[in-house]
């Protein structure tokens, strides 16, 4: 392990790093970047313009004179976004443009920004800085530079280094920001001052802070409010998650102006209260102090209400800053400072961080103590999105002392902060439907219609942490094991690095990073590949718009390894790139569906969904369809196998919770243990809310009885949960083990779908049974008779038997044209069941005849289908424009057949094959999809991958086309496919 980086290895650190991606950080490192200075932005959130895309500070003051125009005074690059709009005393912006632009302006300048990273510490050296200790998605980093701007918004980074709180122990002036949806054709009064003091006076807000503005978004209207608050005073609850009670004071005080609004003033009472800002700005009378090393400074603060004038004048004094701050070459040794945090650089481990594709260099940083500050929990929950939110809900209605965490200062993960407010599937009863009513009432005065997530279920969450103790804003950085069990979880905010010890911790991050953190063992993606589901970042409103064409959205734009920080940044790049991304208002936070699985004490399979199997000590349900985007790991998937769409009922047993080999941790949202294909079924919003009220009972049985969540009194807690209806009546009933016989008696009239019990069952449970049934039944060759299904599922199961039968259906399917049907519009989505198509019929039979035992029969039908096979298809775009924007559906009629012909050819690769398999490569729009590393480019994921797997077949096969593919891949932009050709294709002498 490298303690003291090499000056050869810091040759290429930045010059500058810039500390808060808000616009004044954006104009110092774009000042610094003109300069010719490497220049890096350090940003905690997934998003540039914290001034106003944060705060909603969407208006800004013009001068009086109409012929006056500032905005050429601008630092260059900053006048598109203060030229949007105007009201008659207002430049109207918009949040979701501000944060597009800037992202775009700083990769146009070559600046590279490290979302996701909080500054906690500095290393220094002779007087100066030499760079950044950061909490990032991967633990902690450090990051080597010559200067420090610090443009947080209350110079925390300064604050940290003269030993300061984030917010003084004093009382602050809180503005805030809500938007008002008004329905079409209602008129407001022009001048409604009088109303609005009224409401000042009822509510204890500050005289004079509630104004109007008009937004960019017709129908809508922002009311903004100040407030006096004194959470952060001493002796209120610990000083670090003083910001998150404002918050939540904060946005409790907007939902009764909101509903005050629409019951006092009479024009106002079809209004409803639509979005809210991210994070409210708070004001206290302390400056900020001054920074005791040569190379850091802060820059200017724009003020609430800012004008054009004040945004000038800020610029003109970054740029005097950036000009006058001279970086000096990082050097190793000294000290890393930060609040309460003083450690001589020896004792501090640094490693090169292997991801390759971080626009900077960035070391892997770890030492052996522990921060000075702590906190005590009986029961810990780190991320509060729809898992957390509920465990932590359920584990102080019984008593526990909880804390709780999570990286955005609104509770609710997904379910309010990702926008994916409403329910599609699941079990909705239970603890879910007591928090929606609970929710709903909470919000009715206010949101003419509540969803049942959105706001207000944050509004419920932060009722529920009125009784625990959060840390909003906060990321999970490290984790602390003593003896096989979690002790301590390391997190970072803007108060710098706190140690929180519980006697049971939750996972909720729905990525399993406090698992991984402490040691877990974890899978990701298809075992093959590592490919995983779409991720999202919304650009919808959080409540319906009066049309849904109103209404700009993301759709699916790309697939991210969740385990590398260069993924995280490509993702959030990606979706801020996106054309179809709305203009007004986006998604603070990136959605990804799919994430890290642990390796538990037990494991959800896909025959255990498949089959219903019975479950005794099932904590949890779902009752779903596959919610499968973009690409199932299972030939089962690909054939229509996975339910049919029809809504399935899954038990989830206690130990997919329970990451193997470690004590005091329960694992829950995304992140349980199980096969991806199967876990698919049991990621929706109602479902995740039931399993994570249910691990917070179970974290809070634990924490009484203090042995451990695997000695809890697991039938005990199950009829509690019966009781509360988090565990339905059908959880409790009795199911037949699946029995073979009775399952290879009904393919006689059961059709294809009778095949997906045989198919589920275990090869060695079924083969006899089977070869038993092929021997008596009748000789038929139809596609769907009972000889014809058995010849299918003896080859799912890998037998020889019958190969030269199902060879001849292959045959006799593209005799009849039937490989040419393109899949029936009748079923638009993929894996949409047993749709009796003559496209589903070739993919079950080659399917087949990949996982067939046969040999030479099974490969000359493979090999002609190959040949026979013209391509994807011309892409059918759906009418939808949702559908239409997305990128996690193959909207070309045969991309599921090649995938299909992908994996039959691996199986069953020979040289044979080979020349088939080049022709096909070399067809039009089957190759050449792959992306450099390092592109900007969004790529078409689904393309890339497909042509990665007909790759990876025809290599297997020895075909030339196929290993030069693979080379290209090496360097490809999505980390799945690099990787996975570098294990393939190692370079010489590894």
């Amino acid at each position: 392990m490298d303690t003291v980086p090499s000056p050869a290895s810091l040759a290429n650190a930045p010059e500058l790093a810039v500390v808060g991606g808000g616009l004044m950080g954006c104009m110092a490192a774009v000042a610094a970047a003109r300069r010719g200075r490497r220049t890096v932005v350090v940003e905690k959130r997934q998003y540039l313009g914290r001034e106003v895309a944060a705060c909603d500070h969407s208006f800004v003051a013009v001068p009086c004179n109409p012929g006056c125009d500032l905005r050429s005074g601008l630092v260059p690059g900053f006048a598109s976004l203060f030229s949007d709009c105007a009201a008659p005393d207002e430049l109207l912006l918009s949040p979701g443009l501000v944060r597009q632009r800037l992202q775009a302006l700083l990769e146009s300048e070559g600046v590279a920004v490290l979302h996701e990273a909080e500054a906690v510490a500095v290393s220094a050296s002779d007087g100066a800085a030499t760079g950044l200790l950061l909490a990032c998605p991967t633990g902690l980093a450090w990051l080597p530079a010559g200067a420090v701007v610090d443009a947080t918004e209350r110079a925390n980074l300064l604050r940290a280094l003269a030993g300061r709180r984030h917010l003084d122990p004093a009382p602050a002036t809180v503005r805030m920001v809500l938007e008002m949806e008004v329905p079409h054709g209602t008129a407001l009064p022009a001048d409604p001052g009088a109303g609005l003091r009224r409401a000042e006076t009822a509510l204890e807000l500050e005289p004079g802070s509630v104004r109007l503005h008009p937004t960019i978004r017709l129908g809508t209207v922002l009311v903004e409010f100040a407030f006096r608050s004194h959470r952060a005073e001493a002796g209120r609850g610990p000083a670090a998650a003083a910001r998150s009670r404002i918050e939540a004071e904060a946005r409790a005080r907007a939902l009764g102006l909101a509903a005050w609004l629409r019951a006092g003033l009479p024009a106002w009472r079809a209004a409803s209260l639509c979005h809210l800002a991210d994070e409210c700005h708070i004001d206290q009378e302390s400056a900020a102090p001054a920074a005791d090393l040569g190379n850091v400074a802060a820059a200017p603060l724009l003020p609430w209400g800012f004008s054009i004038a004040d945004a000038v004048a800020a610029g003109a004094a970054v740029e005097a800053l950036v000009e006058a701050l001279a970086p000096r070459p990082p050097r190793p040794g000294g000290r890393w400072r930060g609040r309460c945090l003083d450690l001589a650089a020896e004792e501090v481990a640094l490693r090169p961080s292997a991801d390759e594709a971080l626009p900077v260099p960035v070391w892997d940083a770890s030492w052996d103590g522990e921060p000075p500050e702590r906190l005590d929990a009986e029961v810990c929950v780190a991320g509060t999105g729809a898992a957390g939110g509920m465990a932590m809900l359920a584990a102080t209605e019984r008593g526990r002392r909880v804390v709780a965490v999570d990286a955005n200062r609104i509770l609710g993960g997904t379910h309010t902060v990702g926008r994916v407010v409403a329910y599609y599937h699941g079990h909705q009863g239970g603890a879910n439907a007591a928090a929606a009513e609970a929710a709903g009432r909470l919000a009715a005065a206010a949101i003419a219609a509540p969803p049942p997530g959105g706001l207000p279920h944050a509004l419920l969450l932060d009722e529920s942490a009125a009784l625990a103790v959060v840390l909003g804003g906060t990321r999970v950085c490290g984790a602390r094991v003593e003896g096989g069990r979690l002790a301590r979880t390391i997190v970072a905010n803007e108060d710098g690095l706190c140690a929180i010890s519980a006697a049971v911790s939750i996972d909720a991050t729905g990525n399993a990073d406090l698992a991984v953190l402490a040691g877990a063992a974890t899978e990701c993606g298809d075992s093959r590949d590592g490919m995983l589901q779409s991720f999202s970042m919304w650009g919808t409103e959080v409540y319906p718009a009066p049309h849904f064409f109103s209404c700009r959205c993301l759709g699916d734009p790309g697939v991210y390894q969740p385990g590398l920080w260069s993924e995280h940044l490509r993702a959030i790049a990606i979706a801020h790139r996106d054309p179809a991304c709305s203009a007004h208002q986006i998604s603070p936070m990136v959605t990804p569906r799919e994430g890290r699985r642990i390796v538990g004490e037990a494991a959800l399979t896909l025959e255990d969904v498949q089959l219903r199997r019975a479950v005794p000590d099932a904590l949890a349900v779902a009752c779903t369809s596959a919610d499968s985007h973009a690409f199932t790991s299972s030939d089962l998937g690909r054939i229509g196998g996975m339910g049919g769409g029809e809504d399935l009922p899954v038990l989830i047993p206690f130990g997919c919770f329970i990451p193997r080999g470690i004590e005091g941790l329960l694992v829950g949202g995304k992140a349980i243990s199980g096969e991806r294909d199967a876990t698919s079924f049991c990621r929706m919003n109602a479902d995740v809310k039931n399993a994570g009220y249910a691990l917070g009972a179970a974290a809070a049985m634990a924490a009484a009885i203090g042995r451990g969540v695997r000695a809890v009194d697991l039938t005990a807690l199950r009829q509690e949960l019966r009781r509360l209806g988090v565990l339905p009546e059908w959880a409790f009933a009795e199911r037949p083990a699946p029995s073979v016989a009775a399952a290879v008696a009904r393919l006689g009239e059961g059709g294809p779908a009778a095949l997906c019990p045989l198919l589920a069952l275990p090869a060695a449970a079924a083969l006899a049974e089977l070869e038993r049934a092929f021997t008596d039944a009748p000789p038929d060759e139809g596609f769907h008779s009972r000889r014809s299904l058995l010849v299918q599922a003896l080859a799912w199961h890998g037998s020889a038997t019958g190969a030269a039968q199902l060879a001849r259906l292959l045959h006799r399917a593209m005799d009849e044209g039937r490989h040419l049907t393109p899949p029936s519009r009748r079923a638009p989505r993929l894996h949409q069941g047993w749709q009796e198509d003559d496209a589903r019929l070739v993919d079950r039979l080659a399917t087949m005849a990949g996982r067939s035992g046969g040999q030479a029969e099974v490969r000359a039908a493979l090999a002609r289908l190959v040949e026979a096979t013209p391509g994807a298809g011309e892409a059918v775009r759906p009418p939808m424009p949702y559908d239409a924007s997305r990128r996690d559906i193959a909207f070309e009629p045969f991309a599921n057949r090649l995938l299909v012909l992908a994996y039959a050819v691996e199986r069953k690769a020979g040289p044979e094959l080979a020349p088939a398999m080049e022709e096909l490569l070399a067809r039009p729009g089957v190759a050449g999809h792959h992306t450099l590393l390092g592109a900007r480019t969004a790529p078409l994921f689904l393309s890339a991958h497909r042509e990665f797997r007909l790759a990876v077949a025809a290599w297997r096969c020895g075909a030339p086309h196929g290993r030069e593919i693979l080379e290209r891949y090496r360097n490809d932009a999505h980390a799945f496919l690099r990787r996975t050709a570098r294990a393939l294709l190692p370079m010489p002498g590894r």
